[in-house]
């Protein structure tokens, strides 16, 4: 038979706060969104009005016409950068590779659609697995709109929080070395 503990071993014991991600893989790495950001994630059929991927389009979902984001090119550069690095697995239009469009509103409460290949999953993260990423990182890495690190164990890789005001700045905004800081 348990024995109930006392109600001083209930106050000693802590319980972390958490906070809930979605996360989701681009190019072998996984990145996250705050949930707090999202509206919804919606499956979508079509992307039009962006030929070569590499700039926004738009979708025709819930009766109404959404401006797509692309996402691989806010964060990884521009399609020269990703062919450059030789990963040509998002280098094809989002017509053939976008099946899925995380909804989030811009500073002008429009909503955006940042397409995604795989649907992402909802993750409950101890406010301790979130770290800073180091200043010479955020300033010259690779990657940008990113503005910490959640590392669940040393066993796993790393997941890249971003910053959903950086993505959503203009591309003009987001010229190699500025990475919108």
């Amino acid at each position: 038979m348990a024995i109930p503990l006392s109600p001083r071993a209930l106050r000693t014991k802590a319980i972390e706060p958490t906070q809930q991600l979605l996360v989701f893989s681009l190019r072998q790495e996984q990145f996250a969104l705050p949930l707090a950001v999202v509206q919804q994630v919606v499956p979508v059929d079509r992307l039009y009005g962006n030929p070569s991927g590499a700039a926004m389009g738009f979708t025709l979902t819930q009766g109404r016409e959404i401006p797509v984001i692309p996402i691989c090119q806010r964060i990884f550069g521009n399609v020269w950068q990703a062919e450059e690095l030789g990963d040509r697995s998002e280098l094809s239009t989002p017509r053939e590779t976008a099946s899925y469009l995380v909804l989030v509103q811009n500073l002008h409460s429009e909503t955006v659609g940042l397409p995604l290949s795989c649907l992402p999953t909802l993750q409950r993260v101890p406010k301790s697995a979130f770290k800073p990423l180091s200043a010479t990182y955020l300033s010259e890495g690779d990657i940008r709109c990113v503005v910490g690190l959640v590392v669940l164990t040393s066993e796993e890789s790393p997941i890249f929080l971003l910053s959903l005001t950086q993505l959503l700045e203009p591309k003009a905004a987001l010229l190699p070395g500025q990475a919108g800081l």
